[in-house]
């Protein structure tokens, strides 16, 4: 099983419709739908990461972008 990522995808749409017929087509390659934002046109969701590549060709996908995450070291480590 691969890497789970939680991914941004930027759709090109409008409108309301179109876009949640994307996010079902999504949901159908693999992705786990966590939100469809009609106002901005993007979904977010989680997929494993060897599907990522199938979402990036559906019809309507502008972008899709990996969560990133970064680790601060506390104020009282020797690392700054």
């Amino acid at each position: 099983m691969a890497a789970q990522q939680q991914v941004l995808i930027s759709v090109d749409t409008d409108v309301p419709e179109q876009i949640s017929d994307i996010a079902t087509r999504l949901a159908a390659a693999g992705l786990d739908v966590s939100a469809v934002h009609d106002t901005i046109s993007v979904i977010t969701g989680t997929a494993d990461e060897d599907v990522i590549g199938a979402l990036e060709q559906i019809p309507g996908v502008v972008e899709i972008e990996r969560q990133r995450s970064v680790g601060i070291a506390p104020p009282e480590s020797d690392v700054q």
